[in-house]
């Protein structure tokens, strides 16, 4: 299922905060072993890509609700994925969130896939 929003545009540069502080506030809900990477030099439809893990479809719905309640202001500009699926992808235009159920992450390996990246600090 696709959710299409009008999302608020940042500068570029602003989407580091925006890890740090969605880093914040998925921690507040136990995601876990979440990493932001800047592929900003190795692809050009985003800035920052972040991986994090929950353990159920349910903490991926609590997940998705506190960012909607902390993130005040910035909305996505879609959403792809169900958290009945295992995986929610949420685009803020140049970050992008992934959570993932861990077997969906093992599957889908995108930590492998955008490794030649730069850690961003969360």
């Amino acid at each position: 299922m696709i959710k299409k929003t009008t999302g608020k545009k940042k500068r570029p540069g602003d989407y580091k905060k925006l890890a740090v502080k969605i880093a914040e506030v998925i921690g507040e809900k136990k995601a876990e072993d979440t990493i932001a990477l800047d592929i900003s030099s190795i692809a050009s439809f985003t800035e920052i890509i972040m991986i994090s893990s929950a353990n159920s479809s349910a903490q991926i719905n609590a997940i998705m609700r506190e960012l909607k309640k902390n993130l005040t202001g910035i909305k996505p500009d879609h959403i792809e994925g169900e958290a009945s699926d295992g995986w929610v992808l949420v685009d803020y235009d140049g970050l992008i969130l992934n959570i993932f159920i861990p077997v969906k992450r093992d599957f889908y390996s995108l930590e492998r896939l955008w490794g030649d990246g730069k850690k961003v600090n969360v």
